[in-house]
């Protein structure tokens, strides 16, 4: 089995059959089944999950901060309403949450880190958006001067899925 998420995410104490998780790596276990898992090194991959998001969005590649953020550009500015837009056609998503205590009304700069990126939030700076899949609340009452959007930690990832089977 190849996917991107960990089937073990958190410590597992024993392998039994109460939780899902318990029961998956048990029954991994007993056929024989091998389980590769590519988070965090598909996220910072060069052409990994950020380099993808950037590409889904039809941005221009800045940089790449902290690892897992990728500091990029719109060719053009864009209203928020287009944009926001963009980004739910983009990411094949019906909903984002939007955090915009400064009324940011104008794209041109964006931050993006797929998954779970709110711990990022007080580090990125001169950016009109920061684009990330998993804000907590207490993240959320940090954000100033630019617009965070919340696309969905899913929605942010599941991109990488089509370039995992092209690769394969």
């Amino acid at each position: 089995i190849i996917s991107h998420h960990p089937l073990i995410f958190d410590e597992m104490k024993k392998i039994g059959y109460e939780t899902v998780t318990e029961k998956l790596v048990a029954d991994c276990t007993k056929n024989s089944i091998q389980v590769y898992s590519a988070h965090t090194n598909l996220d910072k991959a060069v052409g990994g999950v950020g380099d993808t998001l950037v590409e889904k969005l039809g941005l221009n590649m800045i940089e790449t901060v902290y690892d897992y953020v990728k500091i990029a550009e719109l060719p053009e500015k864009m209203t928020l309403d287009a944009f926001i837009l963009k980004l739910k056609i983009s990411l094949n998503s019906s909903k984002v949450k939007i955090i915009n205590p400064d009324n940011v009304t104008e794209i041109k700069k964006v931050a993006l880190c797929a998954g779970s990126g709110g711990d990022f939030i007080n580090l990125i700076s001169d950016v009109d958006a920061y684009i990330t899949g998993d804000i907590k609340y207490h993240s959320a009452l940090n954000v100033q001067n630019m617009l965070v959007i919340d696309a969905g930690h899913f929605e942010t990832e599941k991109i990488i899925l089509q370039t995992l089977k092209n690769l394969l």
